[in-house]
């Protein structure tokens, strides 16, 4: 009976695992990338803790307004707003936060990063933890617990014969 709760649970956790990395490294080897949702600029569309999947592989082309896109505001600091208008005589995207009140500054061309395919709620807090100092112990942890499910059967059924 242990043996088989054991086998349910690591079955479980495989899958999860499995589901995780396809989300957080899949999107990488398609040319996309994910990024953390950290401001409540783009609620309740997309809640802070979020995890979007941006297409950099999208060019201006490819983007009208409506859609949801991500760019740069420095050499690190992505944003992630709601495209208003492509000012194709200036060079420039007007972007806009669904929850702020008023239009971003002008974001040129050529801070354009990409599309926004999607987003997974609550994964991008998860991606950033684990992607931290912290995510250390976290990724160990699960290692034993999955180490310990695999072997817990055969202790016990060795100690009761």
């Amino acid at each position: 009976m242990l043996a088989k709760i054991c086998n349910t649970i690591t079955a479980v956790l495989i899958a999860g695992l499995f589901g995780l990395v396809v989300i957080l490294v899949g999107p990488r080897l398609l040319g996309s990338s994910t990024v953390s949702v950290i401001s409540a600029s783009m609620e309740p569309n997309i809640p802070v803790g979020s995890l979007v999947i941006v297409n950099e592989q999208a060019t201006i082309d490819d983007i009208a307004p409506g859609d949801v896109i991500t760019f740069t505001l420095g050499e690190e600091t992505w944003a992630t707003h709601r495209l208003m208008e492509v000012n194709r005589e200036t060079g420039r995207l007007i972007t806009k936060g669904d929850n702020n009140a008023t239009t971003d500054g002008d974001v040129a061309f050529d801070r354009f990063v990409g599309k926004v395919v999607f987003g997974v709620p609550k994964l991008g807090r998860f991606a950033t933890t684990i992607q931290s100092p912290q995510g250390i112990p976290l990724i160990g942890g699960f290692v034993v617990v999955m180490i310990l499910l695999i072997f817990l059967p055969e202790i016990f059924k060795k100690e009761s014969t």
